[in-house]
Order: C-alpha cells, then structure tokens, then sequence
C-alpha cells in the first residue's frame, strides 16, 4: 500500500474522530492511536503496514489483510462499543495476557488472547513468576450512547 493511500485511510479514520472532540488521538504517516477515553480504558491504534493492517488494543492486537479492510476498520471501531473488554493478567506489576473479551446475550465470552514471548529466553527470568497472578478489566466507555459502527465511530 502506497503511503498516499495509507494516509487517505487514516484521514478517513480522523474524520470520523473529530466527530468526537472528547476523544484524544496521535495521526502518524502510516497509523491513528487514539488514547484511552477513561481511566479504566484502553488505547485503540490503526496501523498501516506494508502488507497489511494492524488493529491493537492495548497489549492485545490482531492482523487483517488488504483485502480485510472492513474488517479491521470494524475491529477499530468495536474498541469503543460497550460490548468489548480487554482482561488484562498480570503478576506483580507485568502484564502477561490480554484477552479479548465480547458482551453476547449478557454473558462475557472469549474472543482471542495475546501473550508476552520472553525473546531471548533469559528475559524470562525477570518474570516474576512467584507472584500472585491478578486479573483486571479495561473497557471503553464513550461519553455519548450512539452505537459505535464502523461507519459512524
């Protein structure tokens, strides 16, 4: 993807953003971050590789291709509805585990997690392994109650 069309994208992305004064974001050439709307929130990017797209929450992130565009642009936007959480695990005070969350028929159901890789292996030993393993929620919530579609962020 040209770097022209990248930006057309994300120009994209800002407008629909500006729509909403509250919400704070980074415009970069190739990616969108926008910061967490609350304390308990999470950040949501857009990124725009070289051969795909990148949408991340906070420490969890999934990949789509050129042709996926819908998708991810849906995936950017689903970081800001009501029906999505992250459940962040931890020991001590590292985050280990980010698990994404969906709100159906009431009840919170697993969608996808990521996990840190301890590259090289002997960074591993700064995990803090004996440490109780904590568990917290970070969710999203938008000052206003208009669903949040990809097409009205």
């Amino acid at each position: 993807m040209t770097d022209d069309e990248a930006k057309k994208i994300l120009s994209d992305i800002k407008d629909k953003l500006d729509r909403r004064p509250y919400l704070k974001y980074e415009l970069g050439d190739r990616h969108i971050l926008v910061e967490k709307p609350s304390e308990n929130g999470f950040d949501v990017g857009f990124y725009v590789e070289e051969d795909e797209f990148i949408v991340g929450y906070y420490g969890w992130h999934e990949h789509f291709g050129f042709d996926e565009m819908d998708r991810a642009l849906d995936c950017f936007a689903f970081g800001f509805s009501r029906d999505c959480r992250l459940k962040v695990v931890s020991r001590g005070k590292m985050d280990y585990k980010c698990i994404l969350e969906y709100l159906e028929g009431g009840e919170w159901k697993w969608d996808s997690e990521v996990g840190v890789l301890f590259k090289p292996f002997w960074r591993f030993l700064a995990f803090p392994f004996w440490r109780r393993k904590q568990v917290r929620y970070l969710q999203n919530e938008l000052q206003d109650t208009e669903t949040v579609e990809k097409t009205n962020l």
